[in-house]
């Protein structure tokens, strides 16, 4: 029979017929797999008879590839109808022209016909193409100062109620309240500094509009303070005895808001004094709104619980706003000490302001102050009493020096700037009359909605966003830092953030600034004796008594006290951003910090903040993209899937697995990756070797992030398969599901259209397996059509093709489309080995078969006789690689143990020693673990025909029933088992065969497991 004229080659290398038949004894096997496909859907048996599929040979008329099943490329293959696949593609086509069963025709397979027979199969017919500790401890974790644990019931924890009730008491309160004074007095200091240093420049006093509203500055600090503390004692915070105060690092931001109001009037032309009460109301108001949406964040993420993504934001991000906010402070404290509207970055400024009205004296007195506490604390070893100590004790001998120099006094200092000014109670303009008076609550007095310029409230909005995104930084920081200074092992962000919520959204109603937690003063005040909500209390209550005395006090403040707290605060900052940093943060996130410090200096903070985001953005860009995309690659030898074949079909992948090959992604797809995995397939597939081999290319999804992909990388797949399948090499998708937006993504960029999908790498790599095995199946039984019928065909003259030897059917010339493939040439050469073996080793268990049936011929029925046979049969294939061919005699005992078995799906094999043949159909081996009560199946084997499965347990699974295994039927199967009952059987008739079916268990078990485990570990 002619080859190269009934079948070709098309330029994928794929099977074709020009007659569109197969040989008629692949017609029943093709019946049955296109029972599998995709949607294959059926609630009776997928086995027929021997007997009925014997009759179905003749009456099927099937035409078509039996893989022609997997033509709809966007669905993904059924792991369970693959299975049945695997179970179709073990039968054998026609039983009596088997091998291994019809051993009267084993003399026909000499090495002369199997050379000159296979030599004459057309090679077309074969489908196959080709951060400091310092900065930290301020910023985000424990402190130099918490080096001694504090561990108290009462510190933390939710509000004793039960003490809540002695408030009632005047005695107990006035027990309370001389205990927990001096802690008290010490919060109280803390807060006082805290509000003549930054509650002073709530406004930008050093502007002539703004010049007067310092006090109403100290009023806002106060008031935010009050409500923070009370919040945060009375109960809604965890941290009962923590400080709460005015969020000082948000100063810039406040500026910055008062600057683009004044701004905006200054553009009109006119007079800005004229429009005075419209800056100072709006600028009030934006403050307002400020805290009100601080506050709302605050609430929102406490109660959509996302505490913990506040803290994914770029810790070198935060470092440089702060190194900012230290720069800022520095300049301020210049203003401040100088009382002059703006700092000028030119050395004019400095040659015209320096020698007017002592200047020089004004500016180098806090600088003096500060270096002489920065060597202070140095030399106390940062105790943290020296700081309030010290200015204590500058303020007093400030005014004893005063008071022992006759020619000096307060008034005069005021008038020369060494002192700040008591409230100015008249400010006039042109238009209007602004006054405030000197109470704490005059502030109030500014509020006057019909001044308010809701368009410039509108354009302040990004800075008020800005504002807020910034403070919400500090809680993920400051709570963990404290409580782990407390030790504190309980607590919640997300209630410390609704407890923020809460202090900010009242401090807004109440017409205040944003507050916080502020960590340093809290653990100073707790140091001090503060370890009840009682001294948080008590101290709310003192600060509002310092509020109630009002503005008067600034009069006897002097300003270098104050720009020293400025400038030591700048320093601090500064100092932890830019120095402490310096061999912590890699170059590229220095740099970035620096970048983002001097673009807040040039331009201003919402800049600074944004330009960091951006370049935050592009680092991690770059980063994802450098991330190795692929994990692991293998081929189909190093890696093959957990079905159990017969060593026939073993021997003939093992000779071709390196066609099939694997290539493990990970992390995530985007354009920034996809780049990556274009250029290692290209790299690997522009090496001629490699692309004239490969056949198959499965990319593994199972480490990638599926609800994770942009249009780019979708488009780069494409390229991809494009690519691919110019090389004629079948794309495969393995872990991939139908419910993943990776796959909507890709069926809506068309690339599912000619790619194989599977649920998992298993499946694909089974996929691959059956495909080779059924042109194996082909190229075996056109073998035996061959003997069969061509027996008196005249010898057959050599034809020479690409270099090879070439035989084709008399009279006629080869097939002007006959070519051969590197491929091609591989699966030919390992199937004419697999073919040879198969052969030798069948007249061997023919003759050893032989030799059974005439030791039992008189014990036994002509019928026992021959199901004995076969079992001995089935035996010594299933167990090849681990018997030797001279020792099938040895073996002859066995059969007579095992009994038949038929098994409908999904039956469950018993759990006891066993051994088993497969026969037919597909057994699974499902390895389960148990989590929660509940088994998930981890991995799983399946056992295909002539394989075989045997275990020793002695009730193992009894002892450890989470580490169970459960053997059952995938499809309606017919096995042969040598049941606990038999195995006691022969162990009494037997004992040297008895251990070596347990010798010969064990080695199999070896080998099953090192395959199930390498597959494990490769796909994990």
């Amino acid at each position: 029979m002619s080859q190269s004229n009934d079948q070709t080659f098309d330029e994928n290398d794929s099977l074709i017929s020009k007659d569109n038949s197969y040989i008629k004894k692949s017609q029943l096997y093709q019946q049955d797999i296109n029972l599998l496909g995709r949607s294959f859907v059926s609630s009776g048996s997928y086995f027929q008879s021997l007997n009925n599929r014997k009759a179905s040979i003749n009456n099927t008329n099937s035409n078509e590839n039996p893989f022609n099943i997997y033509n709809d490329n966007k669905n993904i293959h059924k792991p369970h109808n693959l299975h049945r696949e695997t179970a179709l593609i073990t039968e054998d086509y026609d039983d009596s022209n088997d091998t291994s069963n019809n051993f009267n025709d084993t003399d026909t397979f000499n090495n002369d016909t199997i050379d000159s027979h296979v030599d004459t199969l057309n090679k077309k017919n074969l489908p196959f193409s080709p951060i400091s500790s310092h900065l930290e401890s301020m910023y985000g974790s424990l402190s130099s100062c918490s080096s001694t644990s504090i561990e108290n019931k009462d510190i933390t924890g939710p509000p004793n109620y039960h003490e809540i009730k002695k408030f009632k008491s005047l005695s107990y309160c006035a027990i309370q309240t001389i205990k927990y004074f001096p802690a008290a007095f010490l919060g109280v200091l803390l807060n006082l500094l805290d509000a003549l240093s930054y509650g002073m420049i709530v406004f930008p006093i050093t502007e002539p509009i703004f010049k007067d509203l310092g006090p109403a500055g100290l009023s806002l600090f106060y008031i935010s303070s009050i409500v923070s503390q009370l919040c945060f004692s009375a109960g809604l915070s965890l941290f009962g005895t923590s400080i709460g105060s005015e969020m000082i690092e948000i100063t810039p931001f406040f500026h910055t808001m008062a600057f683009n109001n004044l701004q905006f009037y200054r553009n009109l032309g006119e007079n800005v004094e004229l429009y005075q009460m419209n800056i100072i109301t709006t600028t009030l108001v934006c403050f307002v709104l400020s805290s009100l949406l601080t506050g709302l964040v605050f609430y929102s993420l406490g109660v959509l619980k996302l505490g913990k993504i506040v803290g994914f934001f770029p810790r070198h991000i935060l470092i440089g706003c702060i190194g900012s906010v230290g720069y800022f402070l520095i300049i301020t404290g210049i203003e401040v000490s100088l009382k002059i509207p703006k700092f000028s970055y030119n050395y004019k400024f400095w040659l015209e302001l320096l020698p007017l009205d002592f200047n020089w004296g004004k500016l180098l007195l806090p600088v003096l102050l500060t270096i002489t506490l920065i060597i202070s604390q140095k030399k106390f070893n940062n105790n943290s009493l020296v700081l309030p100590t010290f200015y204590v004790g500058s303020l007093i001998f400030f005014h004893f020096v005063v008071a022992l120099m006759p020619n000096l006094n307060l008034p005069l200092l005021r008038n020369h700037g060494w002192i700040f000014s008591t409230a100015n109670t008249d400010v006039n303009t042109t238009s209007s009359s602004l006054i405030i008076g000197d109470k704490w609550y005059s502030f109030y007095s500014l509020f006057k909605f019909k001044y308010i310029n809701w368009g410039l409230v509108l354009k302040n909005i990004p800075t008020m966003t800005a504002l807020a995104f910034f403070g919400i930084l500090h809680v993920p920081i400051n709570v963990p830092a404290l409580a782990v200074t407390l030790g504190c092992d309980k607590y919640n962000v997300d209630q410390e953030l609704i407890a923020h919520g809460w202090s900010n959204f009242l401090s807004g109603l109440l017409g205040s600034i944003p507050n916080y937690l502020v960590y340093t003063n809290s653990v100073l005040f707790i140091r001090a004796g503060a370890d009840s909500r009682f001294a948080g209390i008590l101290l709310a209550i003192l600060t509002a008594i310092i509020m109630f005395i009002g503005p008067a006090i600034i009069g006897f403040i002097p300003i270098c006290v104050v720009g020293s707290l400025i400038f030591l605060l700048g320093y601090e900052l500064l100092k932890e951003s830019l120095m402490d940093t310096y061999n912590i943060l890699s170059p590229f996130e220095y740099l970035t910090v620096l970048f983002i410090i001097i673009t807040s200096a040039v331009f201003d903070f919402v800049m600074g903040i944004i330009v960091g985001l951006i370049i935050a953005c592009f680092h991690f860009l770059v980063n994802s993209a450098n991330l190795p995309s692929i994990q692991d690659e293998y081929d189909g030898t190093q890696l093959q899937s957990t079905v159990n074949r017969n060593s026939y079909q073993t021997e003939l992948l093992n000779k071709v697995g390196d066609q099939i090959y694997i290539l493990k992604l990970q992390n995530l797809l985007f354009f920034g990756t996809i780049l990556s995995i274009e250029e290692k397939i290209n790299i690997m597939l522009d090496r001629e070797e490699k692309s004239r081999i490969i056949k198959y290319l499965i990319l593994d999804f199972k480490n990638i992030k599926t609800d994770q992909i942009d249009y780019s990388a979708a488009e780069g797949f494409n390229r991809i398969k494009r690519f691919v399948s110019s090389k004629n090499i079948t794309l495969i998708i393995s872990s991939i599901k139908e419910t993943d937006t990776i796959y909507k993504v890709f069926n809506k960029v068309g690339l599912l259209e000619d790619v194989e999908l599977f649920n998992d790498l298993n499946s694909a790599l089974e996929w691959c397996e059956n495909k080779y095995l059924y042109h194996y199946k082909l190229l075996k039984n056109q073998q035996l059509a061959k003997i069969n019928n061509d027996k008196k065909e005249m010898s057959i003259p050599n034809i020479k093709v690409n270099n090879r030897d070439i035989k084709t059917s008399l009279g006629h010339e080869p097939s002007p489309m006959f070519a051969n493939t590197p491929r091609n040439d591989l699966f030919f050469k390992a199937a004419k080995n697999v073919i040879n073996s198969e052969t030798e080793v069948g007249k061997n268990l023919y003759q050893a078969l032989n030799k059974n049936k005439a030791a039992k011929q008189d014990s036994l029925q002509k019928n026992d006789d021959q199901s004995m046979n076969y079992c001995f049969s089935l035996f010594l294939q299933s167990f090849k690689a681990f018997i030797e061919e001279r020792d099938f005699d040895k073996w002859s005992p066995i059969s007579s143990y095992f009994k038949k078995v038929i098994l409908n799906p999904h039956e469950i094999i018993s759990n006891d020693n066993c051994v088993i043949l497969v026969e037919s159909g597909l057994i699974k081996i499902s390895y389960s673990v148990t989590e929660n009560t509940t088994k998930t199946e981890s991995v799983y084997e399946t056992l295909a025909k002539k394989s075989a499965y045997g275990k020793i347990t002695n009730n193992y699974y009894k002892i450890a029933p989470e580490f169970n295994d459960t053997v059952y039927a995938e499809t309606e199967s017919e096995i042969w088992i040598l049941d606990h009952e038999n195995l006691n059987l022969l162990k009494e008739d037997n004992a040297h065969l008895y251990i070596e079916v347990l010798t010969l268990i064990s080695a199999l078990n070896q080998y099953r497991y090192k395959k199930l485990l390498r597959f494990t570990i490769a796909s994990s």
